[in-house]
């Protein structure tokens, strides 16, 4: 810093004043913070960090690192939106692992078959083999309750069928859910559909909805098995 003294001639001379600047600790902290991104409470401290490190660099004119400071604002707010989406499609995910068919089988149950079709990423067409899947179940086992998972909705894998334990009005049978994901523009994101039901039943025969094999011929009698 150059400062101007006057002598006792009033000539003006120049004198330098050095003043030592040192980096600010918050400000770095707030980077590397950012750049931890695997960590999602990270971000949000980079940011944090990151805040408090600009205001103490502009009030001291000692200190540098409002560069750095801005770079891990910008870098944990980047990866707060990256996990809050994330966190949100993972939760939808979740919820719909969680519960299983039953809402398909509640609104066939209601006679909306059209959208019991739609749940299997059909066209909402009211189709015979679902019309045949519908009505045999009811006269098997009556109105449906609900729907619970038979294991950890976290243990879930995509290429294999969850099992399911679904409570009839007369009887409470296992089943077995074969679940897609897909990329949907209408919902921004992730999003499920089922892909295959099928009632695992010893006694009557077990009951599959896309039908398959012998499934199709019981379901095209529209009637029971027995």
């Amino acid at each position: 810093m150059d400062q101007y003294n006057s002598d006792s001639f009033m000539h003006q001379r120049q004198v330098s004043i050095t003043v030592d600047r040192t980096r600010s600790k918050l400000a770095t902290a707030s980077v590397v913070l950012g750049s931890l991104f695997f960590v999602p409470t990270a971000s949000v401290l980079a940011v944090l960090t990151g805040l408090v490190a600009m205001s103490s660099v502009k009030r001291n004119v000692q200190k540098t690192g409002l560069k750095r400071a801005r770079t891990g604002i910008l870098l944990g707010c980047l990866f707060t939106v990256v996990h809050t989406y994330v966190g949100i499609q993972g939760f939808r995910v979740y919820e719909a692992l969680k519960a299983g068919p039953s809402d398909a089988l509640l609104v066939a149950q209601g006679g909306d078959v059209a959208s019991f079709v739609e749940y299997f990423g059909e066209p909402a067409i009211q189709n015979a083999d679902a019309v045949s899947f519908v009505k045999i179940l009811e006269a098997r086992y009556g109105s449906f309750i609900d729907a619970e998972p038979a294991s950890e909705v976290s243990d879930w894998r995509p290429d294999q069928a969850s099992a399911y334990t679904l409570r009839f009005e007369r009887a409470t049978v296992p089943a077995e859910v074969q679940f897609g994901l897909e990329l949907s523009s209408l919902e921004l994101g992730l999003a499920t559909h089922l892909e295959s039901l099928r009632i695992v039943d010893a006694v009557r025969g077990d009951l599959s909805y896309p039908p398959s094999g012998p499934d199709a011929q019981r379901m095209a009698s529209f009637g029971e098995p027995d």
